[in-house]
């Protein structure tokens, strides 16, 4: 259609039949035709692009004036009309035809190109021929084609980076080689847009800006990116047109793709008297269009590589990368100004006003918290710019996690505080396992937490993942609803609210997991600081605490710096005899367990050292904490759900005291749970006689070395009362104990241990004890006791007066009658045995010991232990009297003559006064020879000292009735009140010679009246008594003494009938005729004088009885 033609061409002559088609494929042969030698004609071979083929056939339609003949996905073929410049004499062979083909095949892409050859030429087609238009033409051509391919290869080796970025392999893996990768940047930059964008960066601070350039860096390749972007592996040194740093590839849209540069020059501007640093990011964007230039195209010097508008000629996305890359380029600014300040190793220490201003531009701030700060103290009496304590302990507070951001006027901070897992610690903090738990405040404050951080992960790694919202942790504080520095926290003088803001990148959002944990943290701080406070004001309250106020007190510990530790129980159970740990309760150990939680309980009400604080937690206090204003505060709690007491202490001087004090009372309340075991064991040991070893060890054989044993059970209890109790010589202390253990403890005896005994008080405390007995190492005199028996008592509490006083008596009883009984064997066997100074001391002081061992009324009436008895007045010459006395009462075979070792003294001697040869006057103050032992066992009456036993049926009477036990009798001779005593030998008195009858009081002991008696005789019995009944004992020789008497008295009547002194008074006589009963009796005297005496006195003495008289009837 030539309608629409402005300029139609007329050619000579047709030559594209002349021209041979490239064959499609490689493997069909293909040669030139003959004809073809009159055509000009070149080819070439491109490179191998799937994307060549369409950009040249686009720039040859469009830009190159060719006219499309032909084409396919694997052909195009164009011809054109070239003016000829050597044909302008003939207008109308000005223009040729040049017909172009390019060829695209799996060996390469081929390109042909003819032309009709030139008039008037010879040798048209010779080498030398290089101006004319067919070489301009391909020359120009040629170049441009290679170009394009090459800038394709360029292209799509970028583009493979950027499609493998897609998979996330490793960075360095995208090409093999950086400098052929820096040689395709290179090419194509030549081709693109340059735009640039000032980046902010810190000034002075290497470490901070690195750490900037790499969360730079990290977010551009990263998932957060909007763009399609990756990292290209190009040293960062090296200098590429005059750019070197970090370079990017980025696919702006389908056909367009942008190289950038992050420079790692630092630069600095100035403005307004601020210098500011940034560093320079350059955008080089090329489309696929702009591909088909050839270098000799392009000016060098005309490329604006400083251009840094972002005018008309950025691309439009271009525009958006840009922004979303200054946008999270700020929001790294923040986080490297924070990750930079926390630097353990090298931190930030100084930045500019405007820096922290940039910083926080990212950045808003939401309240997390809010607390009361109570300012009790004369603050605000201070100058204002004054420091008072209550500022100054919360500066400190504050102080422990965070620090003052430099240039920031000291009113923003940044947290300084170690990594923490925040998972782990948000449900360590805020997932308490019992809500009755006494120390679990009714206030603790919980927050919305974005469950982001995977197991393991801490809060603050050292550079946050470009594609989290992890937003720095700055802060903030307001003093009611006022922004305020901290030095205005430092000199708070009046009571106001606190409240906490944290930085967040998104208002509304959840706090990040991090941002919970720190604000967590400072709660906890702020919230231990104001409980602190609290307890500080309940610490003067001392013991006037009430239930409330240990509530409040309980409650605040917890917030506060305190020591804690988990003390686990375990308690013995009967039934299975073992320990059972109580946290794992199992069947019916549940009740036994419940039965050991309530002992256990009532042990620690029981404690001196413990307050009741609650229903299962107890204030703690040792002996040196004064009770008026409490020093400590040392809480237990008693944990049966858990099976644990957890022991809590806060101190005023901190942890380090407040550990001390915990060891303290860990001590304390494990001598309590110890207790409570024990109290379990002696328990079970009293209601199955059946010891544990964990009560009660196993004991070896005691020895004479060694008698007690050394091994201890875990629960042994200690020894709560010993008593030492001195045994005689004359006693065994293996027999002594077999004997006590057999008699008095035979009830209380433990089956599966020897020699233990279970006993319980009148205050149902259970007790355990042994007997062991221990020789003194400095008993080497025979006289001493050389051995004692021990009686241990082992329990958790005191023995009661039971154990103390009634037991201990009856054993020291029981010890006493073991030595009387030796002695009184020894006796029996060998009534003349002498005996020790030691034996005859525990005699004497048997009825003192026994007295002192039991409980006696002194108010009663004790038996007398010294009788006095008076001689008839005839009695002038006592001696013989005595000496009968002696023979008769040693010859009842239970009372015998005593014999021990003599311990005479000046009161013992005797003094004789001669008259001419004969013993005139003896004189003493004490009896010698004449003591005398009771023994309940009788002797054997040696037939040589005497052959006849002088006891009758009334002494029978007597020995049954005194019972056992020995008893030593004291007889003394007195005279009148006279402290000696003086016997005239052979004196006589003829009052009996001259009475016609004789009275039963003639002969007969009297009474000890002394005021009647002072010219008599008398005769003292003192008795040391043992266990006998000394009245009988009394009886016993007073019957003997009578029936001496009597004996004497009817010897001395038959003798002075005999020397016929018996006459009767005629005064008498003449008094008794007056009675008619006399005169017989005078008739018998005067025919026999004394019978009738005689028989007043036998019949006296048969009636007392006596051993030589019997009556017969």
């Amino acid at each position: 259609n030539l309608k629409g033609s402005s300029c139609i061409i007329l050619l000579e002559k047709c030559i594209s039949s002349n021209v041979a088609i490239r064959p499609a494929s490689s493997s069909c042969p293909w040669s030139p035709r003959w004809n073809e030698y009159f055509l000009h004609h070149k080819s070439w071979e491109l490179l191998q692009e799937g994307g060549v083929l369409p950009l040249i056939t686009k720039r040859r339609n469009k830009i190159g004036g060719f006219v499309i003949l032909m084409q396919d996905d694997e052909r195009a073929i164009f011809a054109k009309f070239a003016k000829s410049q050597k044909e302008e004499r003939f207008p109308s062979l000005l223009y040729s035809v040049v017909i172009y083909q390019v060829l695209s095949r799996a060996d390469g892409i081929f390109v042909d190109i003819h032309m009709e050859s030139s008039r008037s030429t010879f040798y048209p087609f010779h080498s030398k021929h290089k101006s004319t238009t067919f070489s301009s033409i391909h020359e120009q051509v040629k170049r441009r084609d290679k170009d394009c391919a090459r800038n394709v290869r360029s292209r799509t080796n970028l583009m493979t980076a950027l499609d493998r970025s897609i998979v996330r392999p490793n960075l360095a893996s995208f090409h093999p080689n950086g400098a052929n990768q820096a040689e395709d940047v290179m090419r194509l930059i030549k081709l693109a847009t340059c735009t640039k964008r000032k980046l902010r960066f810190f000034n002075g601070s290497s470490s901070a800006n690195d750490l900037l350039c790499h969360m730079t860096k990290d977010y551009i390749t990263s998932d957060s990116f909007q763009t399609q972007a990756a990292k290209l592996t190009i040293d960062e040194n090296q200098v590429i047109l005059r750019y070197s740093g970090s370079w990017f590839i980025m696919r702006v849209d389908w056909y367009v793709l942008s190289l950038v540069c992050l420079e790692l020059k630092d630069q600095v501007h100035c403005e307004e008297g601020r210098t500011q640093c940034f560093r320079h990011l350059s955008f080089f964007t090329v489309g696929f269009i702009d591909l088909y230039q050839s270098d000799d195209d392009l000016n060098y010097n005309a490329l604006n590589l400083d251009d840094t508008s972002a005018g008309g000629n950025e691309h439009c996305g271009e525009s958006e990368i840009a922004t979303e890359i200054e946008s999270a380029h700020a929001a790294n600014f923040a986080r490297a100004c924070y990750l930079a300040l926390r630097d353990t190793l090298a931190p930030i220490t100084s930045l500019q006003a405007d820096e922290v201003e940039y910083a926080l531009s990212s950045c808003s701030f939401t309240e997390v918290l809010r607390t009361f700060v109570s300012v009790e103290d004369l603050s605000a009496h201070l100058s204002s710019h004054e420091q008072t304590m209550t500022g100054t302990k919360l500066g400190a507070v504050i102080g422990t996690l965070l620090q003052v951001v430099p240039g920031s006027n000291d009113e923003i901070f940044f947290y300084h505080g170690a990594e923490i897992a925040c998972l782990d610690e948000l449900t360590t903090n805020n997932t308490p396992d019992d809500v009755h738990d006494d120390f679990i405040a009714d206030d603790v404050e919980s927050f919305s937490v974005e469950q982001t951080v995977e197991e393991g992960e801490t809060c603050f790694p050292h550079r946050p993942p470009p594609d989290s919202d992890n937003p720095p942790l700055f802060f903030r504080f307001t003093l009611d609803q006022k922004l305020v520095s901290f030095n205005e926290i430092l000199t708070l003088k009046k009571s106001a609210m606190l409240a906490a803001q944290v930085s967040v990148f998104i208002q509304g959002k959840k706090l990040p997991p991090s941002h919970a944990a720190v604000v967590s943290k400072l709660q906890n701080a702020l919230n231990s600081f104001a409980s602190e406070q609290t307890l500080e004001k309940f610490r003067y309250l001392g013991r006037s605490l009430t239930e409330n106020d240990f509530k409040v007190v309980m409650g605040n510990v917890t917030k506060t710096k305190h020591h804690s530790l988990v003390m686990p129980l375990e308690f013995f159970i009967s039934r299975s005899s073992l320990l059972v740990p109580a946290d794992n309760p199992t069947g019916s150990n549940e009740n036994d367990l419940d039965h050991g939680f309530s002992i256990l309980m009532e042990e620690l009400d029981r404690a001196a050292f413990t307050v009741r604080a609650s229903h299962e937690s107890f204030l703690v206090l040792d002996d040196s904490a004064s009770r008026v204003v409490l020093p400590y505060w040392s809480f237990i709690q008693v944990r049966k759900p858990r099976g644990c007491i957890i022991v809590r202490v806060h101190h005023p001087l901190g942890e380090a005291a407040a550990q001390e004090q915990a060891k303290v009372t860990q001590k304390l309340v494990k001598s309590i749970c110890d207790k409570t075991n024990q109290l379990l064991l002696l328990d079970s040991l009293y209601s199955t006689k059946n010891a544990s070893d964990l009560l009660i060890p196993e004991e070896e054989e005691p020895t004479e070395d060694k008698r007690e044993a050394n091994s201890t059970a875990t629960y042994s209890c200690p020894v709560q009362h010993r008593t030492a109790i001195p045994l005689h010589r004359r006693c065994a202390p293996q027999q002594a104990i077999l004997e006590v253990e057999t008699t008095i403890l035979q009830n209380f005896v433990i089956s599966n241990r020897r020699s233990i005994f279970v006993y319980k008080d009148e205050s149902s405390s259970i007790f355990y004890m042994k007997l062991n007995w221990n020789k003194i190492s400095d008993a080497e005199d025979t006289e001493q006791n050389p051995h004692i028996i021990e009686l241990l008592v082992h329990g958790c509490d005191k023995p009661g007066p039971l154990i103390t006083d009634q037991l201990v008596s009856l054993l020291r009883r029981k010890l006493l009658t073991l030595t009387l009984d030796a002695l009184s064997n020894l006796l029996k066997k060998n009534p003349f045995f002498n005996l020790l100074s030691s034996d005859l001391a525990f005699i004497k002081t048997f009825s003192n010991a026994s007295n002192a061992s039991r409980e006696v009324d002194h108010s009663s009436t004790l038996p007398d232990c010294t009788r006095t008895y008076v001689l008839p007045p005839h009695v002038q010459d006592p001696l013989i009297l005595l000496l009968m006395f002696r023979q008769n009462i040693c010859g009842s075979t239970f009372i015998q003559h005593l014999h021990h070792e003599s311990c005479s003294d000046e009161s013992d001697a005797i003094q004789i006064d001669e008259d001419q040869g004969d013993i005139g006057i003896i004189s003493f103050s004490k009896l010698p020879d004449f003591q005398f032992y009771f023994n309940s066992s009788p002797s054997q009456l040696d037939p040589n000292y005497q052959a006849m036993v002088t006891l009758t049926g009334k002494g029978r009477e007597y020995a049954r009735q005194a019972g056992s036990g020995i008893a030593i009798i004291e007889v003394n001779l007195q005279h009148g009140n006279n402290s000696k005593c003086q016997i005239h030998v052979g004196k006589k008195a003829d009052a009996m010679n001259r009475k016609l009858r004789v009275s039963k009081s003639d002969i007969s002991l009297c009474a000890d009246e002394s005021a009647k008696h002072h010219d008599q005789f008398s005769i003292s019995v003192q008795i040391t008594n043992t266990t006998v009944d000394i009245d009988v004992i009394h009886k016993w020789v007073a019957l003997s003494l009578s029936q001496v008497l009597a004996a004497w008295s009817i010897e001395r009547h038959l003798e002075s009938a005999r020397l016929g002194l018996l006459y009767i008074e005629k005064k008498e006589c003449a008094q008794n005729e007056m009675i008619n009963t006399m005169s017989k009796f005078t008739s018998f005297n005067e025919a026999l004088p004394g019978l009738q005496a005689l028989e007043d006195m036998v019949t006296v003495a048969s009636g007392l009885p006596h051993p030589a008289i019997a009556s017969v009837e």
